[in-house]
C-alpha cells in the first residue's frame, strides 16, 4: 500500500484516466511509446482461497522500441498517475521492480517484454547462512530477503510474532521455505510494489485488500483501469 497525496485522492474521486510510464535501466519511456502494459499476480491462487503461497508479479508490456536498446534481464519499474480534465496530475505512483525474462519483435515494429519480479530468484536453494538452525521464522525471512538484495516489509515483521522455529532449508528452495513460514501464519509471501518482501494474511482485511493492485493499461485510450485484487476477485477501483 503506498500514502497518496490529498491532491491524488482528490482526483480519485472524480472523473479520471490513468498516465503510465516506465522506466527500464533508467531510460524513461513514456505515453508516446507505451503501447500497453499490464501486471499481474494471483496472491492466493488463483481458483479457490489458498494459503501457503510465494507467488511471482509480471508485467507484460509493449513498447515502440527495437530489442537493440533493451538489455537482457534489463530492470523494469513502471509508474502511473491519475489525471482528470481539468488538467490536474497526481504523483507518480511505483507499481514494482521487474526483471527482463523474454523479448520478442513484432510485425508492426512494437517489442513485446515480459518480466517478472525478485521472487522468482528465490526458486533456489539458499546459497549461505549465518544462522543457528532451527532458526526464528523473521530471521530465516530476513535472511532470504538481504540474499535476494531486498528488505522485509514493516508489516511482515508486525505480523509474525509466534517466532517459530524453522529447520534448516537443506534441499528446499528459498521460494518453498517462505511458503512454508507464510502457511503457518494463514497467508502468503509477496514482493510488494515497494520491492519488499511481505507477507499477506488471508485473515488480515487489510493486508489482504491492499495486497495487489492491477494495472492494465493501452495508451491508444481503449482501455485504461486500475483493478483491487482481493484474493481471487477482481474489484474494480
Amino acid at each position: 500500500m503506498h500514502t497518496t497525496s490529498t491532491l491524488y485522492n482528490e482526483i480519485l474521486a472524480g472523473d479520471h484516466r490513468t498516465e503510465v510510464k516506465a522506466e527500464i535501466n533508467g531510460t524513461i519511456y513514456g505515453i508516446d511509446t507505451i503501447v500497453s502494459m499490464q501486471t499481474s499476480r494471483a496472491v492466493f491462487g488463483s481458483g479457490s482461497p489458498t494459503i501457503g503461497l510465494a507467488p511471482s508479479s509480471e508485467i507484460n508490456l509493449r513498447l515502440r522500441a527495437s530489442t537493440s536498446v533493451i538489455a537482457r534481464m534489463a530492470k523494469i519499474q513502471p509508474y502511473f498517475r491519475i489525471v482528470n480534465d481539468a488538467g490536474q496530475r497526481s504523483e507518480w505512483i511505483p507499481k514494482g521492480t521487474y526483471y527482463l525474462d523474454t523479448r520478442k519483435e513484432n510485425n508492426d515494429g512494437t517489442l513485446s517484454l515480459t518480466g517478472y519480479d525478485s521472487m522468482l530468484m528465490a526458486e533456489r536453494t539458499q546459497p549461505w547462512s549465518d544462522l543457528e538452525w532451527p532458526a526464528r521464522d523473521i530471521d530465516s525471512v530476513s535472511e532470504i530477503a538481504e540474499i535476494l538484495n531486498i528488505t522485509v516489509d514493516a508489516k511482515t515483521t508486525a505480523l509474525m510474532t509466534q517466532a517459530y522455529r524453522i529447520p534448516m532449508p537443506v534441499s528446499y528452495t528459498m521460494r518453498e521455505t517462505l511458503q512454508y513460514i507464510a502457511a503457518l501464519y494463514g497467508g502468503s509471501f509477496i514482493i510488494s510494489e515497494r520491492n519488499t518482501l511481505q507477507l499477506v494474511c488471508i485473515w488480515d482485511r487489510k493486508s489482504v485488500s491492499q495486497a495487489d493492485l492491477v494495472l492494465d493499461a493501452t495508451t491508444n485510450g481503449c482501455m485504461q483501469r486500475l483493478e483491487l485484487l482481493r484474493i481471487d476477485r477482481r474489484l474494480r477501483v
